[in-house]
C-alpha cells in the first residue's frame, strides 16, 4: 500500500513498532472471534445462541460509545486505549482458562461475551483517535487507512490461524496467544513519549455534561450529516450481507465451507484494495467522492450477488461490495476527523462509531428475519433495491438543500451555528 511505503520515512519508529505489534494483536483478535462461536456451537448446537453472543460482542456500542468519546477525550485517548487494552487482556485471560479446564460453562461465556462487548465499546474512540494525534493532521489520511489496512489484513490472516490452533490444539490456544498478543501493545503504549501528545486535550471538567458536542457539531455540518447517515444505513442495509453469508453459500450456491471461505476472502481483499485507492487520492477534498458512490455500487453488490449462481461470480460480487464499502467507511472516517477540532476527535468520533458499530448488531437481527421469512436470495435482492432507494433518496436531499445554501457565506455559517439544524 501507498500508506505503507510511507511508513519508514513519515511515521516515528515508535509508531512504527506499535504499529507492527497491533498488526500482530489485531490478528489473533481475530482469531479469538473466529473461536467464540465455534466453541459455543460446539457446546450449544444452537444458531439462537450463536446470535445472542454475537449480539453482547456488539450491543453495547450504541448505548456506551457517546460517554466513552467523551471519557476519551477526557483523560486523553492514548489512556483511554491502553486501559481498553489491559481489560482485554484479562477477559481473554478468562475465556482462556475457561477453555483450559473444559468448563464451558454457558453463562459464563455469554458474560465474557458481553463483557468484550462493552470493552470494545469504550476502545473504540480511543482507538481511531489516538494514531492521528501522534502523527499529525498532515498524515491524517495515511494513519486511517493504515488502521483500516492492518484490521483487513488480520481478517484475512485470523480466521486461517484459529482454524489451525483448534484443529491441533483447542479453543484455548486462540485465546492465549491473542491474551500475550496484548502485552506489547500495552507496553509499547507506555513508553510512547509524552511529547507525542501535543495535540491531545487532557483533564476536562465535568466531561460527562458535555457528550452530545461531538453530535452537534456533526448535525451542524450538512456534508457530514448527509455521511453519518449513509453510513448508518451502510450498517443497516449493506454490511449484514456477512451474517447470511453461510445460508447464502449452503442453500443458494449448494456449496461448502470452502466457498464460504473464498467469498470471505474476496470481500476483505477488495476492502484492502479500496485502502490502496485511498491512500494514493491526490487531494483530501476528492475523498467525499467515494462516500455516496459506494454506498450505491454496495447496492449494486448485493444485486449481483442475490442472482449469482456460481462461486465465482458471487466472488466477484464480494469484491465488489468489500471494495465499495470500505471505500465508504473509510473515507467517512477521514472526512469527520479532517473538519473537527483536535479537542473532540473523541466525540466526533464517537458519533462515527454509533453510526458503524452501534447500527450492525440490529442491521445483523433483522437480515437474519427477513431471510427467514423471504429467503436468502429475495433478501439480498430487497436489501440491493433499498440501497439504490436509499442513496437517491439522500442524493435528491442534499441537491434540494444546496441551492438554499451554497453561494451564501451568510447562509453557511448560519448552518454551522446550528441556526438551521431542523432543516
Amino acid at each position: 500500500m501507498a500508506s505503507l511505503r510511507l511508513l519508514p520515512n513519515a511515521f516515528p519508529r515508535e509508531v512504527r513498532r506499535l504499529l507492527a505489534a497491533q498488526m500482530v494483536s489485531i490478528t489473533f483478535s481475530w482469531c479469538t472471534r473466529f473461536a467464540v462461536p465455534w466453541w459455543i456451537f460446539r457446546v450449544t448446537h444452537s444458531l439462537w445462541m450463536l446470535g445472542v453472543s454475537a449480539f453482547l460482542g456488539q450491543g453495547f456500542s450504541l448505548f456506551v460509545i457517546p460517554w466513552a468519546g467523551a471519557l476519551a477525550d477526557a483523560i486523553g485517548r492514548r489512556r483511554l486505549y491502553a486501559i481498553t487494552q489491559a481489560a482485554s487482556l484479562l477477559q481473554v485471560t478468562a475465556l482462556a482458562c475457561l477453555a483450559w479446564r473444559g468448563e464451558a460453562n454457558l453463562h459464563w461465556l455469554l458474560g465474557l461475551c458481553a463483557a468484550r462487548g462493552l470493552i470494545f465499546a469504550l476502545e473504540q474512540p480511543a482507538r481511531d483517535g489516538f494514531l492521528p494525534d501522534l502523527v499529525g493532521p498532515e498524515l491524517l489520511r495515511e494513519s486511517v487507512t493504515l488502521q483500516s489496512s492492518l484490521t483487513q489484513i488480520g481478517r484475512l490472516a485470523g480466521p486461517v490461524i484459529a482454524g489451525f490452533l483448534i484443529l491441533h490444539a483447542g479453543e484455548w490456544a486462540c485465546f492465549a496467544l491473542d491474551g500475550v498478543s496484548y502485552l506489547p501493545v500495552i507496553a509499547l503504549l507506555m513508553r510512547l513519549p509524552r511529547g507525542a501528545e501535543a495535540i491531545e486535550q487532557g483533564g476536562e471538567a465535568a466531561w460527562w455534561k458535555d457528550v452530545a458536542s461531538g453530535w452537534r457539531m456533526v448535525r451542524a455540518d450538512g456534508d457530514l450529516r448527509c455521511a453519518v447517515l449513509l453510513l448508518a444505513l451502510l450498517n443497516l442495509l449493506g454490511l449484514p450481507l456477512l451474517t447470511v453469508l453461510p445460508s447464502f453459500v449452503s442453500e443458494a450456491l449448494r456449496r461448502g465451507p470452502e466457498q464460504l471461505s473464498l467469498l470471505a476472502f474476496a470481500s476483505a481483499l477488495g476492502a484492502l484494495a479500496a485502502n490502496y485507492t485511498l491512500a494514493r487520492v491526490p487531494r483530501e477534498e476528492n475523498l467525499e467522492y467515494f462516500i455516496l458512490p459506494g454506498f450505491l455500487a454496495t447496492g449494486f453488490a448485493l444485486l449481483a450477488t442475490s442472482v449469482a449462481h456460481t462461486a465465482a461470480t458471487a466472488a466477484a460480487a464480494m469484491f465488489v461490495s468489500g471494495y465499495a464499502a470500505m471505500a465508504q467507511i473509510s473515507a467517512t472516517n477521514v472526512r469527520l476527523q479532517k473538519r473537527c477540532e483536535p479537542r473532540l476527535r473523541g466525540r466526533v468520533l464517537a458519533v462515527y462509531g454509533m453510526a458503524f458499530w452501534g447500527v450492525a448488531p440490529f442491521g445483523s437481527l433483522l437480515i437474519g428475519k427477513v431471510a427467514a421469512l423471504a429467503g436468502v436470495r429475495m433478501c439480498l435482492f430487497a436489501y440491493g433495491f433499498a440501497c439504490l432507494v436509499m442513496g437517491q433518496a439522500v442524493l435528491v436531499w442534499r441537491q434540494a438543500l444546496r441551492p438554499l445554501l451554497g453561494g451564501n457565506k451568510w447562509a453557511v455559517a448560519a448552518w454551522k451555528e446550528n441556526r438551521y439544524a431542523g432543516l
